[in-house]
């Protein structure tokens, strides 16, 4: 572990921050909106450091669990008496169109029969309760199988009759385990997420996160196919109209509003569900909760859950999502001149009034007042601090938008290895060409950290932040080329997955650390199926990344990766020069940066 002073590093970008050197020859964001984007990397940039455990930010995070909890059981549906027209409308509308996403005919591959829902399940990449890894080997066939309901067990043993090398992973597996487990409660457990609360995730049976996840796989798909709204895709959409909010005064009436919601996944009450979720899809999402939870070992520390859901439960997410997203076009539709319902905008419907991922949500400036008030009125809780219906700035999926400009800052996380320096020291070179705001008494600090451990590898830009220092082409010399290819090659770092080991011949299965797993040839075969075993090996997750060296080539050096571009392309820059910017960064304010040949690396260490 690294002995490096986060106060140190944190004087110096302030000191950095203080002063504003422009850049000529390169077209420059506005003064205020540098000023902003400075602001914010000076106020957000340890905001999500938590460097060790603390109980008082997971005493924070379950305090706000059960203040959700107990609204969640104080929640009351609405009547009509008390209430304005427009306001009765738009309760009605929302219903409306929250039970034709329910059950309007989308085609028979997403009808909530059960057989649907065991076609799509699968096994997250979380952990599950009682069992002793997070593949699907390690949860479904050498690990003891729990639910939450003895349904769930019913369901699984019928499910798994239909498929003859299933039965007999099963059959193998309850050999050593035993049959399903009935379990009352999930459990719930703490990770770092900011330096003011943790997260708190459910971890649920695992029978029941593998129908969870496969009720979800039907919501995703009526979502997409109803709304409009994809999941994989939507993120982009919102950053999009994040911008085209940001470019217009919401106070105009023509711009798009960002809302976001305090809890959302918690907010979802049990009355709530019943008032406006028809009754076969309710009967679905209620068999594969957990009516209780556990907070730590102790026995007295089990609640009563009056929400749907909780994180960490695999139908969560889409469920928000959906009824987010009906609120959300009931709100919409209530404008003049909108006779149908309005659908989301995407890739499809370009030029829609509202965007919709989970509890992120754009929508147009007119519509966000009637929004506000119907999302309190189901009980959900908006953020006033991250909520923007006014003014230029905009907050949307990882986009933090002002007059158009991106001023989003850099979040250090965590700094105890080398690669976490490279990490932050790539993220501020990153942050300082976008913004071209220099800032190289941090950059030096870190620079000079990295040199005492060795050195670094010179990457291409679209290397990942962790596999050595990101520099453009011009920084390199000499080149060297493939001699097979005749593209130029470099050394970096790749993180290292652990596995298991299925030796065929010795019929055993070792894991990361070389213990003996159960050997299950069945499982193996399912699991091949899955695409989880491959070459006779397991990824498995592990809490710690291991490094190792490797040899690659690139054709395009200064090349950038659609994920890159999105992230730069602020439109009021020319991607083109990004290359260009960072070599300014680098060239002008890191002293110690030097052109070098790209090594090899030592025994532990990066070499330059």
């Amino acid at each position: 572990m690294l002995d490096i002073s986060t106060g140190a590093l944190y004087d110096a970008l302030c000191q950095d921050l203080s002063q504003s050197i422009p850049c000529s020859s390169i077209r420059l964001p506005t003064l205020e909106q540098r000023q902003v984007a400075a602001e914010l990397m000076r106020s957000k940039f340890l905001s999500k450091f938590v460097p060790r455990e603390d109980p008082l930010l997971d005493f924070a995070a379950l305090k706000a669990f059960d203040e959700s909890n107990r609204l969640c059981k104080e929640w009351v549906r609405p009547s009509g008496l008390g209430l304005n027209s427009w306001e009765s409308q738009l309760l009605g509308t929302f219903l409306k169109y929250l039970n034709d996403f329910f059950e309007c005919d989308l085609g028979s591959d997403c009808t909530p029969d059960w057989g649907n829902i065991a076609l799509n399940a699968r096994c997250g990449p979380g952990a599950s309760f009682k069992a002793t890894g997070t593949s699907f080997y390690q949860k479904m066939y050498s690990s003891p199988l729990t639910a939450s309901s003895p349904d769930i067990i019913d369901l699984y043993r019928a499910d798994i009759a239909l498929w003859p090398e299933e039965q007999i992973a099963e059959n193998i597996r309850a050999e050593t385990y035993g049959p399903p487990r009935f379990v009352s409660r999930s459990k719930f457990c703490f990770v770092p997420k900011t330096v003011k609360t943790s997260r708190l995730i459910a971890v649920e049976p695992t029978l029941n996160t593998f129908y969870q996840l496969g009720l979800g796989a039907l919501l995703e798909k009526r979502l997409k196919r109803f709304f409009g709204i994809s999941l994989e895709t939507q993120p982009d959409v919102n950053r999009c109209m994040a911008r085209l909010g940001s470019l217009i005064d919401a106070s105009c009436g023509d711009g798009f509003a960002t809302i976001d919601l305090t809890s959302a996944s918690d907010s979802i009450s049990l009355s709530l569900a019943g008032y406006c979720i028809p009754a076969e899809w309710l009967d679905r999402i209620l068999a594969l909760r957990c009516n209780y939870a556990q907070i730590g070992s102790d026995e007295s520390s089990i609640r009563q859950l009056h929400m749907v859901s909780t994180m960490g439960n695999g139908y969560t997410f889409p469920l928000q999502t959906a009824i987010f997203a009906a609120a959300t076009a009931a709100a919409v539709s209530q404008d003049d001149g909108i006779l149908s319902m309005p659908k989301a905008w995407s890739e499809y419907n370009v030029g829609g009034l509202y965007s919709v991922f989970g509890d992120d949500i754009v929508v147009s400036s007119k519509a966000s007042g009637r929004l506000l008030w119907l999302l309190r009125t189901l009980g959900f809780r908006p953020n006033e601090e991250k909520c923007f219906t006014s003014g230029w700035f905009r907050e949307s999926c990882g986009f933090d938008m002002y007059q158009g400009f991106n001023v989003r800052p850099f979040f250090l996380r965590k700094l105890k290895t080398e690669q976490d320096l490279l990490v932050c020291f790539n993220g501020l070179v990153d942050w300082s060409a976008r913004t071209l705001i220099p800032i190289p008494r941090a950059l030096d600090f870190l620079k000079q950290k990295i040199d005492r451990l060795g050195g670094a590898f010179y990457v291409p830009l679209c290397e990942g932040s962790d596999s050595g220092i990101r520099v453009p082409f011009q920084l390199i010399s000499p080149i060297r080329k493939d001699k097979h290819v005749q593209s130029t090659a470099y050394h970096c770092y790749v993180p290292c997955s652990d596995y298991m080991v299925c030796d065929e011949e010795r019929l055993v299965v070792r894991d990361h650390r070389g213990r003996v797993v159960p050997y299950n040839p069945s499982g193996l075969f399912v699991s091949v199926l899955r695409g989880e075993c491959r070459s006779g090996r397991i990824g498995v997750r592990s809490d710690t990344v291991k490094y190792r060296t490797k040899r690659r080539i690139v054709p395009s050096w200064d090349y950038l990766p659609p994920t890159l571009q999105s992230y730069f392309d602020d439109y009021d820059c020319e991607l083109a020069s990004y290359p260009r910017r960072v070599a300014l960064i680098l060239e002008h304010h890191v002293p110690n940066l030097k052109k070098v040949r790209k090594g090899v690396r030592g025994k532990g260490r990066f070499r330059g």
